[in-house]
């Protein structure tokens, strides 16, 4: 917690996807005021997707964790994750979607026990 999953059907060479996913996690923890040891990302490649009917390079970001999301944190968010992924795979900001979703501590498991 918090965890951003990216899905895209960018091309992300070999030696971009630690450095991307490496980044990612400095942008989660900085903008939710998390500690970084609790955040993950996960870097999904192959998808097939379009946009708009048209073919294009997209991608689909979910970010979940426990608390923390204001309007101000979602926006900061997509900003700053839209423009990496923009900046660093290419992508057009019409192609990239965040959703946000608060889980409660009940519903989320690490280490064989939740955060409740």
């Amino acid at each position: 917690m918090p965890l951003m999953r990216v899905e895209t059907t960018a091309d992300v060479p070999e030696k971009k996807r630690a450095s991307l996913v490496m980044k990612l996690s400095q942008i989660l923890a900085k903008v939710t005021h998390k500690p970084e040891q609790y955040c993950m990302v996960l870097l999904v490649r192959g998808a097939a997707g379009t946009m708009a009917g048209r073919e294009m390079p997209v991608a689909y970001v979910d970010v979940r964790g426990i608390g923390g999301f204001t309007p101000e944190v979602n926006a900061e968010l997509s900003r700053q994750v839209a423009g990496e992924l923009c900046k660093e795979l290419g992508l057009h900001e019409e192609g990239v979607y965040l959703t946000f979703t608060d889980v409660p501590g009940t519903n989320w498991g690490w280490k064989g026990r939740t955060f409740a």
